[in-house]
């Protein structure tokens, strides 16, 4: 099987188109210089409108009225900057979705291979792991079990050099058993890491500080329902939000 996904001539030619065109867009690569260069001002007056919101702090209706327009006219600076992104994006769109689609459909299918070959390559070493650990488990249990069977026969002994030298294979038994293990082919780019992963949880035995609510969805349901809804554990607060108005 061939992992040449596009011949090298093709490849070839593909470049040269675009090196072309790459050629004719030019100017508008001189025209994203200047977007670049207003971009470092609007860094350096949106951090420094960051820095002031930061600092905010109402103590008096002057205060409020202050904060107040300067959320506005924040407000206003970003649209007038998201109108300007637009018109920088918008005739790109097709042409990068063009882009996108012809990788789309193939990129997918490849991350599916993936997942499902990665699946199946897990589960084998699974498999294989857990047939180690049972024939490990036999080779310990046949290895006593001949054991104890040696120190029975050195218990009968009628000497005691034959009792010690039964004794002594019996210890060797237990102490030398073979660690059973089935290979696996090694494959150069697949690596196995054991992690530690939930099996089950018993919700009924986790500890309160592992269960976390999920707030944004308690929240949704109590603006829904205007806090007229039940929930154990759950008290309701009206609050007024602030929603500043986009022209």
């Amino acid at each position: 099987m061939s992992n040449e996904l596009v011949p090298m001539e093709t490849v070839v030619k593909l470049d040269e188109t675009f090196t072309q065109i790459s050629n004719s867009l030019k100017p508008i690569e001189e025209k994203l210089k200047e977007l670049k260069e207003m971009s470092l001002v609007w860094d350096i007056q949106s951090s420094k409108a960051l820095t002031e919101a930061r600092g905010v702090l109402i103590k008096n209706n002057t205060d409020y009225t202050d904060i107040a327009n300067t959320l506005v006219y924040n407000k206003e600076k970003l649209k007038h900057l998201e109108a300007i992104h637009k018109t920088y994006r918008d005739p790109f769109n097709g042409v990068l979705k063009i882009i996108l689609d012809c990788f789309k459909s193939c990129k997918s299918n490849y991350e599916k291979c993936i997942e499902i070959e990665s699946g199946a390559v897990t589960a084998w070493n699974e498999k294989i792991r857990l047939e180690n650990e049972r024939l490990q488990r036999e080779a310990e249990a046949k290895a006593q079990a001949e054991a104890k069977k040696l120190e029975e026969k050195a218990a009968k002994a009628k000497t005691p050099e034959k009792q010690a030298e039964l004794l002594q294979q019996a210890q060797m038994k237990q102490a030398t058993v073979v660690s059973v293990n089935i290979p696996i082919p090694k494959i150069s780019g697949i690596t196995q890491k054991e992690v530690w992963e939930v099996d089950t949880i018993d919700v009924k035995l986790l500890p309160k500080e592992w269960m976390e609510p999920n707030i944004k969805m308690i929240n949704d349901v109590g603006a829904k329902t205007e806090g007229k809804i039940t929930i154990p554990g759950v008290t309701w607060k009206k609050v007024n939000k602030t929603i500043g108005a986009r022209r």
